[in-house]
């Protein structure tokens, strides 16, 4: 599991803490990636390459001081909004792997001002970046907050029980970073306090 940490968490003591503490309990399960300097929508904003890049640069150098081995250059806009112009940004900090892709039709405002997704996806390849999309099913979405919604939640939890295996810890760089086709799911970190704290991610044991 990869966890997207904003650097403002990283900036607060209890929230440090706390991250602190998930990463070395999780050991090698976890990996630790760049969720940005603040939760700033950057692709629903007018395009901002210098700020976009500091911010950046901030979050990869804040999860490399906290997470150490287990920060990886791999990248999800805040809110999903993410837009062509974004990809030279994150080519020339680094980012290997973005994550910002949510391919259903009904989250297509939040594609740049194409609404095309196809656009987002072909300028990632074209600066040499990995696009791994969230998983939707026959457009739909199925991650994130659609695991709550009503209309949305009971076809987001069948899709996640018909998820493939699992990858192991020595599995996961290559396996993220090569050609293979994975199945990216993704869920928020408060999702955990639901159910009196007892919430899980409906994905079955492997």
């Amino acid at each position: 599991m990869t966890v997207f940490v904003i650097k403002d968490q990283l900036d607060e003591a209890t929230s440090r803490n706390a991250l602190l503490r998930l990463a070395e309990e999780g050991g090698s399960r976890l990996t630790f990636a760049s969720h940005g300097s603040s939760h700033r929508a950057w692709g629903a904003w007018p395009e901002d390459p210098a700020s976009l890049s500091a911010a950046v640069k901030e979050s990869l150098e804040a999860n490399a001081e906290a997470f150490g081995e287990q920060s990886r250059p791999w990248f999800r806009s805040p809110s999903g909004y993410v837009a062509p112009w974004m990809a030279t940004v994150l080519s020339d900090v680094g980012i290997v792997v973005d994550s910002s892709v949510n391919p259903s039709w009904l989250m297509r405002r939040k594609a740049g001002p194409s609404r095309r997704w196809p656009d987002v996806v072909r300028a990632m390849e074209e600066k040499g970046l990995i696009e791994r999309p969230w998983l939707v099913h026959r457009g739909w979405p199925t991650c994130g907050p659609a695991l709550h919604l009503p209309g949305f939640a009971g076809r987001a939890r069948r899709a996640w029980r018909n998820l493939p295996p699992a990858l192991l810890p020595n599995e996961v760089d290559e396996a993220v970073t090569g050609g293979e086709r994975l199945a990216t799911v993704y869920w928020h970190a408060v999702d955990h306090a639901r159910k009196k704290g007892r919430w899980v991610p409906p994905i079955r044991a492997t």
